[in-house]
């Protein structure tokens, strides 16, 4: 809103909810301040999950939204809240009714490392025994894990094996699969 300044001899500024109060020569103007923005970490490593919200400083009437960012394209370029987005730094510009501006930037984190895992395996001594092991060493992804063996079995290590093809889903916390 504008409000008549009885005299202006220079151009000020003070503090304002929702923005930033100035003295102009035909009165006071309110510039809004920026967006907020809400990042949504990429569930699984290298997937494309992440988003990000965004909120407008109130009072503000948005006009458009100009995002910059490894995973903004033509579907989700131009949407106050992209979705589909893999991890990165993402900034955006949303214009104003009236003309002024607001940036922000918002990171877009993912698990450090891809779900992965290495074994050890223990070979079943003699012909026809039931001593053999395999035993699961995971890594990456988002702990806890949990598995599912194809033979029943829902722990990490498994025992007393005969000779046989095992096999086992390992998944992590955000879902992610190996």
């Amino acid at each position: 809103t504008t409000t008549a300044c009885p005299t202006v001899t220079g151009i000020g500024t003070a503090r304002a909810t929702g923005g930033v109060t100035m003295a102009m020569t035909n009165g006071w103007v309110t510039v809004p301040s920026g967006p907020t923005l809400t990042p949504t970490a990429v569930k699984c490593f290298g997937g494309n999950t992440g988003s990000i919200s965004l909120s407008n400083p109130q009072g503000t009437t948005p006009m458009t939204y100009t995002w910059a960012g490894p995973g903004i394209n033509g579907t989700n370029q131009g949407q106050q809240n992209p979705t589909g987005l893999i991890a990165g730094t993402y900034t955006v510009t949303v214009t104003y009714g009236g003309g002024s501006t607001g940036t922000g930037t918002a990171i877009v984190a993912q698990p450090a490392a891809a779900l992965s895992q290495t074994n050890m395996v223990s070979t079943v001594s003699c012909f026809g025994g039931n001593n053999g092991a395999i035993n699961l060493m995971p890594a990456g992804g988002t702990a806890p894990y949990t598995f599912n063996w194809t033979h029943g079995p829902t722990t990490e290590d498994v025992n007393n094996l005969g000779v046989s093809i095992y096999t086992v889903t390992i998944k992590d916390l955000n879902d992610c699969t190996l």
